[in-house]
């Protein structure tokens, strides 16, 4: 039987998610409207689908707070104001953000606006939730204001109810035909969003300001005997540019769900002007099943965390780890790691059994009245080393609940400077390599190594800590000016590729490498061994002015491809590269 002309109830069930972080009344369209800001604190956020008994003006019938996004109900539209709430970073020489303040607002309303409707629907209110809110202004007062777990707007057409609620923190809405009802009457634009497009059969995809947010893999279906059966369905668009829904046969005596899986490109905290924050992803790597995991740091207490994560308490700014479904639908894990100062991961790296090594920089000290950076019994440097900053080492069990080992990696740095961590990598056995750069004379190395001495202002670090967390080796790598490494790669027999700057002028280059001569500031590449005793080789990389090299990787024939940035004319490029000129 064909839906639109014998069906008896049909549900239309859709739903949009953006992460991000400003603040919008029921009445605006594309901007950001200034509409009782104090009747939108936190607290309000957590209690569901707020009825609007006047407090917000005539225009809404249902507030609600989702990441991201301040969402208001309608007798014929939803408004989503995705939202950010920033503050601006200052970055260093060597690329580290520093938190600034105060607090920025931006936002982007886009409104899902239904035509033909009644213009009459009205709001229902569904699974109270149990407390009363009271709004106080100077002008009056608005009291026993009720939250519901659910909103419904009844006759947004004839016959067609629309339900909205949310589906693990994000909106979603329902429409619900009655019988006898023609879906074909259902029609909607997007109102202040660009972009908007039909991508195929089953994806609907729009921009912001902050990103495209995407309706995907369309799928609708009936349960008959307990059971989903797929019923074929599509976003259509009409003749006048409006957006519909066509639907196949099916049984017309049952229910009907059509259900699109919702993906959004941003992810971050649940700030607001209240509680302003920022998030800062910095790095993200994959494990062998295609789920995604990124560090990075944040310093909004409301920031994602998942149930029965490692560390859901923020204190100050923390490293954040966070593990993705591989469809990136959901979080398996979310976790702070931290103590009471300032803490970001700067790299990630992912065992085969999947446990998550994050390296960083913390200003967390070890002190009787502090909270320090967590560390386990054992660990190489169980203590703050001193100065302004240490290094940290710290790997997360598979399930993102425990804490393998935790250390810190610095020494006692002179004011003004920095102890920094970069980059690691994990083999086949759990062994992590990692990289960095210091400024501590004391910064603890092993005996026997390539240089246990430091050498100039800055040196770059390599170490290998064992699949237990215990130091293998620890190693200086530097000239007399200053060193640094951004990327480091291992291959399966413990050799690793390291990358980064330096301006010393006797930076231990290879006899015969590609490149021996600084000039200014040069890219650097150089292989180790094993034991961390010697280098295999090294060169420079760069030109007659200013170049920098970032990032690693090997093929399986240990090839190393480097990636950075050059303001140098020649800098050495290859016959028929894809491009000669510098410009």
């Amino acid at each position: 039987m064909i839906g639109n002309t014998t069906m008896r109830l049909g549900i239309l069930s859709l739903g949009l998610a953006m992460a991000g972080a400003a603040m919008a009344s029921p009445t605006g369209q594309g901007t950001a409207a200034k509409e009782n800001p104090r009747a939108l604190a936190p607290s309000v956020k957590s209690y569901g689908f707020v009825e609007n008994k006047g407090q917000w003006g005539s225009g809404s019938l249902f507030y609600a707070g989702a990441p991201g996004i301040n969402l208001w109900v309608t007798s014929k539209s939803i408004k989503y104001d995705y939202y950010r709430v920033t503050q601006p970073a200052q970055w260093s020489q060597f690329g580290r953000p520093h938190l600034k303040s105060p607090a920025k607002r931006g936002g982007h309303v886009v409104e899902l606006e239904f035509l033909g409707t009644t213009g009459t629907g009205t709001g229902q209110g569904l699974n109270a939730k149990p407390t009363m809110l009271n709004f106080l202004y100077g002008n009056g007062s608005f009291r026993d204001v009720r939250g519901f777990g659910e909103a419904k707007v009844n006759s947004l057409y004839g016959g067609v109810d629309m339900r909205v609620y949310m589906d693990n923190g994000a909106p979603r809405y329902d429409l619900i035909v009655a019988a006898g009802v023609n879906p074909n009457q259902i029609k909607f634009r997007w109102n202040g969003a660009t972009g908007t497009q039909i991508v195929d059969a089953n994806t609907m995809a729009f921009n912001t300001r902050y990103g495209q947010v995407s309706m995907t893999d369309l799928y609708t279906y009936q349960m008959v005997n307990g059971v989903k059966v797929a019923v074929q369905s599509a976003f259509k668009k009409n003749a006048d540019g409006t957006y519909g829904f066509q639907i196949g046969s099916y049984d017309a005596t049952k229910p009907l769900v059509i259900d699109p899986v919702v993906y959004s490109t941003l992810f971050g905290s649940f700030a607001d002007l209240f509680t302003p924050g920022d998030d800062f992803a910095l790095a993200v790597t994959n494990d062998r099943f295609g789920s995604a995991y990124l560090t990075g740091f944040s310093n909004c207490p409301r920031f994602p965390i998942t149930n029965g994560a490692y560390d859901n308490q923020l204190l100050g700014t923390d490293a954040i780890v966070t593990k993705f479904r591989p469809d990136a639908s959901n979080l398996i894990y979310s976790t702070f790691i931290g103590g009471d100062g300032t803490e970001q991961g700067n790299s990630i790296a992912v065992d085969s059994a999947g446990r998550a090594t994050i390296v960083g920089t913390t200003t967390s000290i070890t002190d009787p009245l502090s909270i320090s950076f967590p560390t386990t019994p054992g660990a190489p440097q169980e203590t703050f080393g001193g100065g302004a900053d240490d290094g940290f080492v710290a790997r997360l069990a598979a399930d993102g609940r425990s804490l393998d080992f935790g250390t810190y990696m610095g020494g006692n740095n002179p004011p003004f400077t920095s102890e920094v961590l970069t980059s690691a990598s994990a083999d086949s056995a759990g062994n992590i390599y990692i990289g960095g750069y210091s400024a501590s004379q004391d910064f603890p190395v092993t005996g026997g190594v390539l240089q246990p001495q430091a050498g100039g202002d800055y040196d770059a670090v390599m170490i290998r800590l064992n699949s237990g967390g215990f130091l293998d080796y620890s190693t200086f790598l530097g000239g007399n000016s200053t060193d640094a490494i951004f990327g480091l790669v291992a291959n399966a027999v413990g050799e690793v590729y390291a990358t980064g700057i330096t301006l010393s002028q006797n930076f231990p280059v290879s006899p015969g490498a590609f490149d021996t001569t600084v000039q200014g500031q040069d890219g650097f590449v150089v292989k180790m061994n094993p034991s961390g005793t010697g280098l295999e080789y090294a060169t420079l990389l760069g030109g007659s002015s200013a170049d920098s090299a970032v990032a690693i990787a090997i093929d399986t024939s240990n090839s190393a491809y480097v990636v950075g940035s050059t303001s140098s004319v020649d800098f050495p490029r290859t016959a028929g590269a894809f491009d000669d000129f510098f410009n």
